[in-house]
């Protein structure tokens, strides 16, 4: 019984370990959604025979704690269901910036 018993005990405090470290995840996510905790970034893409500019990759890069990757941040939120919430909102810093990328395509 007693073997049990801890058994069932290790279990539930795993499990309530996976839940805490979720809900850190999707706090951490959540804060650098809300609080714009990222900038945008501007890749000219050059068109070699014209030699202009046609068009701009947008790239996030992040300013919160863990310092670490884009790619990091976007897997960490897609893991604990937040992947759209933070491209969508990649994608609206990236568009209230494309007026820069548009006066220097032109």
């Amino acid at each position: 019984m007693r073997a049990f018993a801890d058994l069932a005990a290790f279990e539930v405090n795993r499990n309530l370990e996976i839940l805490r470290a979720v809900e850190e995840k999707r706090a951490r996510i959540g804060t650098v959604i809300e609080s714009g905790q990222f900038s945008m970034v501007y890749q000219p893409i050059w068109n070699m025979r014209s030699r202009l500019a046609v068009g701009f990759e947008c790239l996030a890069r992040f300013s919160a704690e863990p310092r670490r990757q884009p790619n990091e941040w976007f897997g960490e939120a897609a893991e604990v269901g937040l992947g759209a919430a933070l491209e969508l909102a990649a994608i609206r810093a990236a568009s209230a910036g494309s007026h820069y990328c548009r006066r220097r395509c032109t």
